[in-house]
């Protein structure tokens, strides 16, 4: 435009005096170079801008690099080793992905009322039914004990556990892989479905606080992002009177101000509330936010299948192609009232559904809550993205079988 601007003028004044006939070619070199000038200043400020965004997440990730080796080396176990990737998120499309059968131990980490006890049951329908092995539990009050009998014992024929202490378990082992398995659900409806079921139930789950008494929104804040912490448990330090609870609880004590008279309560709790407070006693806001973010990178490897409470006949037919065991086939019809879980227990008319509707309503509105469950939701979110990835090769291979 400048450029042409300069030979337009040229043009009107051609012919009236012989300096401009020298000036006009100078002035359209001037606007050219002017144009060529400006265009190149604003190529180098683009590309220092996006150098600068480079320098800035490589920072951003060597200080997570540097956060989560820290943590590692403080807390060994977070180093998951031990583990088989989810083949349908990660297959080839040309190949198959492969059957995790007997080669490997099959471990549901059970993430409480999220569906996790109809898949108990049918596992033991499994054992029945189809001669498959026997599952051990690895529990909030047990799990320790039975880590160690498992590790004591090296027996091949143990090669099922469930619970919700078992994450890890291959890690305690070092005795071959394991098939992680899962159900997830919304954590705002996990939470009210288990603030409803702990008004009744005498379960470890609910020994930290009385849901009678408790609001929902303390219910939550006191649950917090449980699955989160499932991830990062070790039970045989954490849920007896090891040296790491015991390093961990002194930390907590220094650092909250707390007095010694706390620790016979704290040794009371249940071991996933013990657990709770030592993190939040210890761990920073950005060693959290980096565990956060190791947990996001490596979900599709650490599970090899993951299941939806909302879409629960789905699951059970991804968990039958994951293991080549009749999940689906010999659950399905038993369970059929839970293929939409969440509706299911909401009611058929509807009514208790729009209550639940404006619970979630409420605790995703409390910016207190909404911090609290904020590892859970992000993990969620991250496993809806793996559960389609899932289905789709599933579909994929379930049409050319």
């Amino acid at each position: 435009m400048l450029n042409l601007t300069g030979f337009q003028i040229c043009d009107v004044s051609r012919g009236r005096k012989p300096l401009t006939l020298v000036l006009c070619p100078l002035l359209a070199l001037w606007c050219s170079l002017y144009f060529l000038s400006l265009t190149a200043t604003i190529e180098r400020d683009e590309v220092t801008a996006k150098e600068m965004k480079v320098l800035s997440d490589e920072s951003e990730y060597f200080d997570y690099h540097n956060t989560l080796l820290d943590l590692i080396a403080r807390y060994p176990w977070l180093w998951r080793r031990r583990y088989v990737p989810n083949s349908l998120a990660k297959h080839v499309k040309q190949e198959r992905p492969r059957s995790y059968g007997a080669n490997a131990t099959m471990v549901f980490v059970h993430n409480q009322k999220a569906g996790g006890t109809s898949v108990k049951t049918c596992l033991k329908l499994l054992e029945r039914e189809s001669n498959m092995r026997r599952c051990y539990g690895i529990f909030d009050g047990n799990g320790p004990v039975h880590i160690m009998e498992a590790v004591r014992a090296k027996s091949t024929s143990r090669r099922c556990y469930v619970g919700e202490s078992s994450f890890g378990i291959c890690d305690d082992l070092d005795d071959g892989d394991c098939a992680y398995f899962t159900m997830l659900r919304d954590p705002y409806e996990r939470v009210i479905s288990s603030h409803e079921y702990c008004k009744t139930a005498d379960d470890p789950l609910c020994r930290a606080g009385n849901a009678t008494e408790l609001s929902l929104e303390e219910w939550a804040l006191q649950q917090g992002s449980y699955f989160f912490r499932q991830l990062l448990l070790r039970p045989t330090e954490i849920c007896v009177e090891a040296e790491l609870f015991n390093n961990l609880l002194t930390q907590y004590l220094n650092k909250t101000d707390q007095s010694d008279e706390i620790v016979a309560d704290l040794k009371s709790f249940p071991c996933w509330y013990r657990h709770k407070l030592l993190l939040e006693g210890v761990l920073s806001d950005s060693d959290k936010n980096a565990l956060l973010r190791y947990v996001l990178e490596n979900l599709d490897n650490w599970f090899s299948v993951i299941g939806m409470t909302d879409e629960f006949d789905t699951s059970l037919e991804l968990f039958q192609f994951a293991f080549g065991l009749p999940f689906h086939d010999l659950c399905s019809a038993v369970f059929a009232r839970e293929t939409t879980y969440t509706e299911q227990s909401a009611g058929a008319e509807g009514g208790k559904a729009e209550v639940v509707r404006k619970l979630k309503s409420r605790l995703a509105s409390n910016d207190h809550v909404r911090r609290a469950l904020l590892y859970d939701i992000k993990i969620f979110e991250r496993a809806k993205e793996i559960f389609e990835m899932q289905k789709t090769s599933y579909r994929h291979f379930a049409v050319r079988s």
